[in-house]
């Protein structure tokens, strides 16, 4: 009964690393000297889409009695929205993962933001796939 869920977990990781590898070695990120200093204000603006995934899926859980208030996965519009909400953060976890991806050229500490981008598109993966699988 839960492996499925776990299965989608993992599979989603996997995957979302796999293609954030893909998008990141054909954009500019890919060609950039890491030696070179990154103005202050891009590096918070780089760091800000590193923690994007992680704090995004935190707010989810905390919010989600607030966004869905008495409301079941099988409502139209709340399945409709659910699925909105999960499938772009979904992109924007890849995304984050090929900014990741030069952050930890740059500094191998950057890691724990790849680890965690990972996780949250996973899950983020896993929600959708069952929720579909669920609702038909």
């Amino acid at each position: 009964m839960y492996l499925l869920p776990i299965f989608l977990f993992v599979l989603g990781a996997v995957a979302i690393w796999l293609v954030s590898g893909i998008i990141y070695r054909n954009n500019a990120f890919g060609k950039t000297a890491t030696s070179e200093r990154i103005p202050v204000l891009e590096k918070i603006l780089y760091y800000f889409v590193a923690a994007y995934p992680p704090l995004s899926y935190i707010a989810l859980k905390l919010s989600g009695d607030y966004l869905f208030p008495g409301s079941s996965i099988f409502d139209e519009p709340t399945r409709r929205q659910f699925i909105i909400y999960t499938g772009s953060h979904l992109l924007l976890c890849l995304m984050s993962l090929s900014v990741v991806r030069y952050l930890m050229k740059r500094h191998r500490a950057n890691f724990i933001f790849a680890l965690a981008g990972s996780i949250t598109g996973g899950l983020y993966f896993a929600i959708l796939m069952v929720t579909f699988i669920v609702t038909g």
